[in-house]
Parts: C-alpha cells; structure tokens; sequence
C-alpha cells in the first residue's frame, strides 16, 4: 500500500491535472483533479435620489445590484470601503454629494473572508436635470472650452454654477451666476430665465454644472452631461492607467496616454499635474520634447489631474488639454501568520512505502 504524507500544493491555476504520486520502489498513484475557476464577485451601483427637491434623506443613498449569484459563502455590503459591513444591499439616509466606497465580501460560516471586491467611489448626487446643456466649439488658438447652460426646471428665474471637484461641491459656497435674457435657442425671455455661458475652461478636465430655480427654498439641481464626451474638437484626450500606492509607501504611479485629436502635433510640450484641490504636485521642469506618453512615479493616494501644453518650435504655447480626475488609491498593509503545513525531516518522510 502507498502511503502518501499530505502536501498542500497552492497557486494552481484554472485547468485539469494529472497527480501522480510515485514511491522510491517505483510504485506510483495516479489521479485527475480539476480546479475550478470560481465567478467573479462583482455588482452593478445604482444611485438612489429624489426626483426633485422635495424628497428626503430617505430617497438619496444606493444600491448594489447584479450582484453574483451562486457563490460560496454568505454575502454582505459596505459603503465605507469594507469597515462596516451589513447584509442588505439598499443604502439609505444620505445627502446630495456624500462620497460612498461601496464594497462588497463573501464569509464563511465562522466570519473568514473568503473574497471581498471594492468598486470605485461614487457621489450622491443632486436631482438630476438634463439643463439643455450644449457646447460651443474650442477656440481656434486650441486652449479653452465654452459650455452654455440652459435650466428647464422648477420655477425660473435660473442661476448656474460648476465645480471640478463634484465631491466636494456646495451649494451654499458655490458663485451662482444669474440666467441672461436669451434662451439656449435664441428666443428673448425674462431676464434671469435665459442661459449663462462658461468660458475659459479647460479642455478634457471634469466639469459637473448646477442649476437651482427661484422657488422657496430653492431647488438646486445636477447636470446629467459630461460635456467632455459632448464637446467637438477637443485638442487632445488624455487617459490614466493607475498603479496604487502601497500601504504608508507613496509609491503609486500614473501613466497618462495622449491622442492629439487636432491634427497638429507640435515638437515640444510642458506638462503640470495637480491634486483635486490645483495644488502642483510635479511638473515637466520646463519645455520638453512632445511624448505621448507621461509617467509620474512615487505618488501619494489622492485624487489628481493633468494639464498638458503642446509647445511649437518658436517656443509659443499652442494646444491645451487636461485629464479628467483620476483616484489613485492605497492598498491595504499585507499582514499574516505564518505557520509549518509540513515538517520534513528524516523521522517524516514525504514518502513512505508500507
């Protein structure tokens, strides 16, 4: 008989293998095992919010949705990234614009984790309006964005306002600019009913718009249109590829990918990031050769944007872009016990043969 002291054997991936087991005399056992690849743990967010500003706490928060079914193990949910968990997946009693970190594990019958996924921050929004909201083209010198904003909600008079930063917007520091007397359309209307236009922004940097109406009090309302994917002509699109930092470690890197979209791409480029807040953090310490690619190591967890200038051969600025914002998140400290699976010494044997 082959008697076979028990190895544990860990990292296999997906597939089916043949274990053959063989003694020192030459006697073997063979054995097929097929390790499964169990489904992903992975939810759809839905935000919750009230069709209007008459609603309450109780009509703003989320839900997980789409949730993988069929898994080992007893589900259970988060809003603050995994430091408390619950077993219902309908978050409630929220305000427009709290930031939530919804996560969500499965355990075993004794509390273990078996698998836990945590998907990307998300903002509680203000009832939501489409605002008739339009763009005008770039300018010709490449380096500034209009948006011009129309309120079809509520009670007019209308005022309007933006934020780049949207998790951190509030209404009541907020600078409210009064509607004009023209509408979105062209039409003549009451002075305050019409639309304000935007300018001097930035190309390709996230911009969220607010409009709140003249009732008592007045109802403040979220801009559905991400004016970046609405805007013709945007010089150039920049996209970020994340590494996060290691716990307390500063050492997260972001690499951003430009595609010049204008056709003319100059010789020469400055480039500035900057945290959420227009703090700068690194920049290109100058005019440097054009690259389409720019990578920025040894970064902190935060929340980050870039601006790139495409620089011509005489030295002049031409083309400005910017990125959305872009989290880059810390990991988790790695901790663990550590503990003997198997002795092997000359008293015990991998292989005994009886």
């Amino acid at each position: 008989m082959l008697r076979v002291i028990p190895k544990h054997i860990t990292t296999w991936r997906q597939g089916t293998y043949d274990v053959i087991i063989t003694d020192d005399a030459g006697c073997s056992e063979n054995e097929t095992v097929v390790i499964n690849q169990p489904a992903e743990l992975t939810a759809v967010i839905v935000l919750a919010y009230a069709s209007d500003c008459t609603g309450g706490a109780a009509d703003f928060g989320f839900d997980f949705t789409s949730v993988t079914t069929g898994l080992a193990g007893t589900i259970e949910y988060s809003a603050d990234g995994g430091t408390t968990w619950v077993s219902s997946p309908v978050f409630r009693g929220y305000t427009s614009g709290d930031e939530v970190y919804p996560s969500l594990r499965t355990i075993d019958g004794s509390n273990n984790l078996i698998c836990q996924t945590d998907l990307p921050r998300e903002i509680i929004p203000y009832p939501l309006d489409d605002l008739d909201i339009t763009t005008s083209s770039v300018v010709e010198n490449c380096d500034e964005l209009k948006v011009e904003v129309q309120g079809g909600e509520g009670i007019p008079g209308y005022e309007y306002a933006y934020s780049n930063d949207p998790s951190n917007f509030d209404a009541t520091t907020a600078t409210w600019h009064v509607g004009g007397s023209t509408h979105l359309d062209g039409t003549a209307v009451t002075a305050g009913h019409g639309s304000y236009e935007f300018t001097n922004l930035i190309p390709g940097r996230t911009y969220v718009f607010y409009v709140r109406d003249s009732n008592t009090p007045s109802c403040t309302r979220q801009s559905t249109v991400n004016v970046n994917e609405i805007a013709g002509g945007l010089p150039m699109v920049i996209t970020a590829d994340i590494t996060p930092s290691c716990s307390t470690s500063n050492n997260g890197t972001i690499t951003y990918t430009i595609v010049d979209e204008d056709g003319i791409t100059e010789p020469n480029m400055e480039w500035f990031l900057y945290d959420v807040n227009g703090v700068l953090i690194r920049d290109s310490a100058g005019t440097v050769v054009y690259n389409n690619t720019i990578t920025i190591t040894n970064l902190a967890p935060d929340e980050y944007y870039i601006e790139v200038r495409q620089i011509d051969s005489g030295g002049a600025q031409q083309c400005i872009s910017a990125s959305e914002n872009e989290i880059l998140d810390e990991l988790e400290i790695i901790t663990g016990d550590t503990s003997s699976i198997q002795d092997i010494s000359c008293e015990n044997p991998l292989n005994q043969n009886r």
